[in-house]
């Protein structure tokens, strides 16, 4: 054995069994290998459409180390079962021998290699939500003493810190100890010292420690978790009149830079909140709730929302693991500082398992079950659209269908019932897979996706105003609202980079917006990052205009304040930004993305009563609502680092 100081020699028996083939050289008969690992997912849905509960318990899989862009597509999710009848763990059994058939290997014949090869898919992990979780690995839930299913963490010891790692061997010999026990009041110690229950579960027996393996999710753990929790309590601390004033701000909000919004009435409607709105609140949070709450309640805010960072917004590295783990450590232990009942929450404690789960599964859009979520829909349209005499067989046959489908359509290779011979489909049958309109009843692609290889929306391609219908004309450049040509522009702005033939005096054609190299239709008036030229990172998008077939866009730019060398950043720990009195005309294709930056506030911005009038049954009705007014004349701003954008 090979060890970092000392060389030691190996046994008789440990050198054969190195030298040993492996197993499946003998029962693959020198046919290739490959490996598709695979990640299992149970959730519990509605099969209605209407407020009336129909659980229905499914199981499903995803093929794992998929390009980003695929795995988020609904194709790429597999149905396994369901039932409305029985439960997730007695529905388990069968799945549990399937998946230990693909874990030992199946032969399929290769498309690419034309040959027969071994398909081995082990599971990797499970996701769920935190009480399925539990419920697939006989673990308590959060209800329990010992809430984690990840550590033995005692909730009324002290659960800010990871206790002993819990794993398959020591759970199971832990619930045959329940088992052998002689009184029930015995076993309902054992299950309260060890936090687990030991009823038969068939899923315990592959090939995976799903203890480890049943990754912190984050749309259940974080949004519908902490950021739930101090939103409603941020709410109810409010006064009456602090209310108008957080709802007027919320509405004035600049979403630049944001992929959702929050709509309504947030003062009314927080408690109805769903995934992505607590995600469009955790990403404007830090600008909103600070002069509402105490220093301690702003700490506690700021932590959390470098934890929601950690999780969407960043890439992660794991050469960095042990300051993600500070980032992680450092909310839990303010947790218990300034808000200690909030502790007994299971969601809290697991955050500090959140940086292993990166490190083991890679970034958490890997194990997010944001688009499992949305494939919970499909199965209850399948319930919806059928007789319900039997929804389990009527929605298994629907997917195989499916399947069986998408499968052949694509030149997969098939062997018919009378030639032994794996053959294709027709060129005919493959061009009418390949029509758009098929492609979105086959794989739920959407029209939009399929027009992705048209020039318009190629990254630095120009577009007219969202909406609008009017036919392009040649005008003049206009900034700040008011037509201005060549010579008074440059003598409010320094104009720099802009190309020697590119003659502003004449009049050009203006666009409303522009594709940017991620694919984000970004419109004038928005912020943007820009390939860097002439240290220009960002800016503000003022106009798109086209010249000799060439297409540029205008920016004003966005400079980083900087003291000796060092980017200033301002309480959320955002840095600063000026927006300075200079055009960059840069090529529309070096448009990275749109960017969320915030205005920094000062005494000269308020909050004003404004009037209105609305039309209600042919009359006209005058009212007054808040309005939040920003004094833009200070030209400070700060980038926000909290948005999923940058």
């Amino acid at each position: 054995m090979l060890d970092s100081n000392t060389l030691e020699q190996l046994g008789m028996k440990e050198f054969e069994d190195f030298i040993q083939p492996h197993p499946l050289k003998y029962s693959g008969l020198g046919k290739p290998v490959v490996t598709a690992p695979i990640i299992l997912y149970s959730d519990d849905t509605s099969g209605n459409k209407s407020k009336k509960w129909n659980c229905f318990n499914s199981w499903c899989f995803l093929v794992a180390g998929l390009p980003r862009s695929e795995n988020s597509q609904l194709r790429n999710i597999h149905f396994i079962t369901c039932s409305n009848k029985v439960s997730v763990l007695d529905m388990s059994r069968p799945v549990a021998e399937d998946i230990k058939t693909l874990q030992e290997g199946i032969t399929v014949f290769d498309a690419f290699l034309k040959t027969e090869v071994i398909v081995r898919a082990p599971v990797i992990c499970l996701i769920a939500d935190n009480p399925r979780a539990a419920e697939v690995i006989n673990h308590r839930g959060g209800s329990s003493r010992k809430y984690c299913r990840k550590c033995m963490v005692d909730r009324e010891v002290d659960p800010v810190d990871v206790s002993t790692l819990r794993t398959k061997d020591v759970s199971l010999s832990q619930m045959r100890t329940i088992q052998s026990a002689r009184t029930e009041s015995e076993k309902e110690s054992l299950r309260t010292s060890f936090g687990l229950r030991e009823r038969e579960n068939p899923i315990l027996s592959l090939n995976v420690d799903l203890y480890q393996s049943t990754p912190v999710e984050c749309l259940h753990t974080i949004l519908l978790g902490p950021v739930k929790y101090l939103l409603k309590r941020f709410i109810a601390g409010l006064k009456k009149e602090q209310k108008v004033e957080v709802l007027a701000i919320v509405q004035q909000f600049n979403y630049s830079g944001f992929d959702v919004r929050l709509y309504g009435n947030i003062i009314k409607h927080h408690c109805s909140f769903v995934g992505r709105d607590y995600k469009a609140w955790a990403q404007m949070a830090a600008f909103i709730v600070t002069p509402y709450v105490t220093t301690n309640e702003r700490k506690l805010w700021l932590a959390l929302l470098k934890v929601f960072r950690l999780a969407y917004c960043v890439p992660f590295n794991p050469n960095c693991s042990e300051e993600s783990r500070q980032v992680c450590k450092g909310f839990v232990d303010l947790v218990k500082e300034y808000n200690p009942q909030m502790l007994k929450k299971m969601k809290v404690h697991l955050l500090l398992h959140l940086v292993d789960d990166l490190c083991d599964f890679g970034p958490t859009a890997a194990f997010n079950t944001e688009r499992c979520e949305a494939f919970n829909s499909l199965m209850r349209e399948q319930n919806i659209f059928s007789n319900r005499r039997a929804p389990s067989r009527d929605i298994a046959v629907s997917f195989s269908t499916l399947e069986a489908l998408r499968f052949v359509c694509s030149s997969g290779y098939y062997q018919s019932e009378t030639n032994e011979d794996f053959q294709q489909c027709g060129a005919g049958l493959t061009n009418l897979y390949n029509q758009h309109a098929v492609q979105t009843v086959l794989n739920g692609v959407s029209p939009k996706s399929l027009n992705l290889g048209k020039a318009i929306y190629q990254s630095g391609a120009l577009r007219k105003k969202q909406g609008s219908t009017k036919k392009l004309k040649d005008v003049a450049l206009s900034f700040n609202g008011a037509n201005q040509m060549y010579g008074e522009v440059s003598r409010e702005y320094d104009i720099h980079s802009s190309p020697s033939f590119l003659n502003l005096d004449v009049l050009v054609q203006t666009y409303g917006a522009v594709y940017s190299q991620k694919g984000q239709l970004v419109n004038n008036g928005h912020y943007v990052r820009i390939t860097p030229c002439l240290n220009v990172v960002y800016g503000l998008l003022l106009t798109c205009v086209t010249l000799d077939n060439l297409t540029y866009c205008i920016l004003q730019e966005l400079e980083l304040q900087q003291v000796m060398g060092f980017t200033v950043h301002n309480e959320q720990d955002c840095p600063l930004l000026t927006l300075t009195k200079t055009l960059c005309v840069v090529p529309s294709s070096a448009v990275i993305t749109h960017i969320s930056v915030i205005h920094q506030c000062t005494s000269t911005c308020n909050i004003t009563m404004q009037p209105f009038t609305i039309e209600r049954e042919r009359e006209q009705l005058s009212n007054e609502k808040l309005v939040h007014y920003h004094d833009f004349s200070n030209d400070m701003y700060c980038l926000n680092v909290f948005c999923m954008n940058q």
